[in-house]
């Protein structure tokens, strides 16, 4: 793209206008530009270093975004939240973004004597870059900064480990958020209320994904006092929309998929509030809410199974995950006591709900006196800097788990959660522990892992596809047995049947953790984690969710044309398995339920290390995806371009 400078003005300018983003009142935005701006700037493996940590200087052209509270209006921000910067040498674009944190500098105490302090200073964090050259028009560069913006915002991840992975504090706590308008309007202000939010912003195409955000928007910007009038004006809004219950099932089961619960707001409070409310709207609502809670339940305690309060979460430090079950599961079972027949019946999804309660239950139980601090948190988030009623933890309950006061559901056991009506159904969910599937659960976890950026080098940044992985422990499905008969069961005087022989006898399925796992990246999520956790963690399977969006991201029809057969398995099967092809640091397999590899992906090019396009949405590998397959008895090799323009890497 040929850069005008009053061009590349004008479409930042509608990037960054106030009126794309909601702000809680009576906060307002400040835009400013700046013509020539020289800073500190050094980027190393795709992180930008800290300007105290650098004397590289660049001059940029730097359209900036304050936040300012009126409250303050004598001490308006000093400070950009988020900015454009245009690099004019390099012919590149970034999006920074900058935290409030508490942070150490040396100073001089006495002549030659060199100390150290604690300050609150801004850092700043590279969101990401756009290379003009990659670009066509104004309107594709438009529509990328935007997205980039958004991730500014919203964190560049849906599993925050690194602080740039994480959402922006003002979002987290309810005060900011980005839903860029098709106006080319760019001074009035933006919004400051979520009944307008949710009119003029949620149009009857919006993307799923958008969708939820929105949701999650003013679900963390409501205060509890207007939590009802919040529900009933969601509600009908998706009236409007005409959406079904089915559409809206799917939305909150994207917002819990998307969702970062730390910091631990006012948010979960919300959410539940709201799903009481509509749950008496009428039958129809009142199951789908059910739903939604069943949802919610089994699959955030197979995320506990996999990512314990033990070994992971800062050993238990960042607990919010253990806050929201304890939420879910009472509001499933008042539900319980009042519909017990919405739970009894023999069918696929009542057992389903069953199963549920029952999870539910058993993880709760195993959480019970965990010590943790007095507020959920990690090293990073403790490092920030939150307004009241937030606090920072002492460092000592962060990292020593043995000076921690404080005990999960101290004084509310699980066992005394359960009544006449939810005995029943506890009852009924145990003596289906005889089926394989059930029995199977109680050790199943999902993992998470990114394939494809097996072949980077140690310490540099991840932004690959993040793919989920079903896989069985026996180890600990037998240990939730013994739990479950000392425990919940023993104290609420239900019997349970000795399943370990049962137990051990299941067959054996997938493919053994211990066989596929490389070395462990820092900072990266991987599969080598499930042997933390247990050390007999099978493989089952890759979902289907993830699996089919890391290929969304790639043209598929030339494997649809050359290998029509092999295209329908990889769309449509569901026991799929993607994993790194043993002994190789460059290649990964994509297996059939008989563990036998039918795609071969092959990640270099001519034996140099992958390379990768950085997009709002994550990474791609610049040269494609190369597979190999057989296709009833021939052997074909394709290539599968990015939908990005491919002009080269980063």
């Amino acid at each position: 793209m040929s850069v005008d400078v009053d061009d590349l003005h004008a479409t930042i300018s509608r990037v960054l206008s106030p009126s794309n983003f909601f702000l809680a009142a009576p906060l307002r935005l400040r835009c400013e530009w700046s013509c020539n701006e020289s800073i500190r700037w050094e980027i190393y493996h795709g992180t930008l270093v800290s300007p105290a940590l650098t004397r590289e200087e660049r001059e940029f052209r730097s359209w900036n975004i304050y936040l300012d509270d009126p409250a303050a209006a004598d001490q308006p921000a000093d400070q950009a939240l988020i900015s454009v910067k245009l690099d004019a040498v390099d012919d590149r674009l970034h999006v920074t973004r900058s935290i409030l944190t508490f942070v150490w500098e040396a100073f001089e105490e006495s002549p030659r004597v060199i100390s150290t302090r604690e300050i609150v200073s801004w850092i700043p964090e590279l969101v990401g870059s756009v290379r003009l050259e990659q670009i066509a028009t104004s309107d594709q560069l438009e529509s990328e900064l935007r997205r980039w913006v958004g991730s500014a915002v919203y964190g560049t991840s849906r599993l925050p480990i690194t602080s740039v992975e994480s959402p922006l504090p003002q979002f987290s706590l309810g005060q900011l958020a980005y839903f860029p308008t098709t106006s080319a309007e760019t001074c009035t202000d933006g919004l400051d209320d979520t009944r307008t939010l949710c009119s003029t912003r949620w149009p009857a195409n919006m993307d799923v994904g958008d969708q939820a955000r929105l949701l999650e928007t003013v679900l963390r910007a409501t205060l509890p006092a207007d939590a009802d009038t919040l529900a009933d004006d969601i509600w009908n809004r998706w009236q409007e929309l005409e959406k079904t219950p089915a559409d809206i099932l799917l939305l909150l089961r994207t917002l819990f998929n998307q969702l970062a619960l730390s910091p631990y707001t006012r948010f979960a409070d919300n959410l539940v509030n709201a799903l009481r409310h509509w749950s008496g709207r009428g039958p129809v609502e009142l199951e789908m809410v059910i739903d939604a809670l069943s949802y919610m339940l089994r699959h955030l305690v197979r995320h506990l199974t996999a990512y314990d309060l033990v070994e992971f979460h800062n050993r238990g430090a960042n607990y919010p995950d253990a806050l929201l079950l304890d939420l879910l599961l009472k509001t499933y079972l008042a539900l319980i006591q009042q519909q017990t027949q919405l739970f009894t019946a023999n069918t696929c999804g009542h057992r389903l709900r069953r199963r549920a309660l029952r999870q539910a239950c058993i993880m709760r139980g195993l959480l019970e006196g965990l010590p943790v601090p007095d507020e959920p948190t990690s090293p990073g988030e403790n490092s920030r800097v939150l307004p009241a009623p937030h606090t920072r933890i002492p460092e000592h309950q962060l990292g020593e788990p043995g000076r921690r006061q404080l005990r999960l559901y101290a004084g509310d056991p699980t066992a005394e959660l359960l009544d006449d009506a939810t005995l029943r159904v506890f009852a009924q969910c145990l003596s289906e522990l005889h089926l394989a599937v059930e029995l199977r659960e109680l050790g199943t976890a999902v993992f998470l892992d990114r394939p494809l950026g097996i072949g980077r080098p140690p310490g540099q940044p991840d932004r690959s596809p993040l793919l989920s992985y079903e896989a069985f422990s026996r180890q600990i499905a037998e240990r939730r047995l013994a739990n479950l008969s000392k425990s919940i069961g023993a104290a609420a005087n239900v019997g349970i049947p000795d399943l370990t022989a049962r137990l051990m006898e299941l067959p054996q399925r997938g493919m053994a953790v211990a066989d596929v796992v490389g070395p462990r990246r820092q900072g990266v999520v991987a599969l080598a984690d499930a042997t933390r956790v247990a050390e007999d963690f099978r493989l089952l399977r890759t979902t289907t969710s993830s699996l089919h969006g890391m290929f969304a991201d790639y043209h598929m029809e030339p494997l649809r044309s050359a290998a029509p057969d092999t295209a329908a398995w990889l769309m449509q099967a569901q026991q799929v398995l993607l994993i790194r092809r043993p002994g190789s640091s460059d290649e990964l397999e994509l297996l059939d339920e008989e563990l036998r590899c039918r795609i071969l992906i092959q990640l270099s090019v001519d034996g140099s290390s992958p390379d990768y396009i950085d997009l709002p949405g994550g990474e791609v590998l610049a040269h494609g995806i190369q597979l190999n397959c057989d296709e009833n008895g021939a052997r074909v090799n394709i290539v599968l371009r990015p939908l990005a323009v491919p002009n080269g890497g980063r």
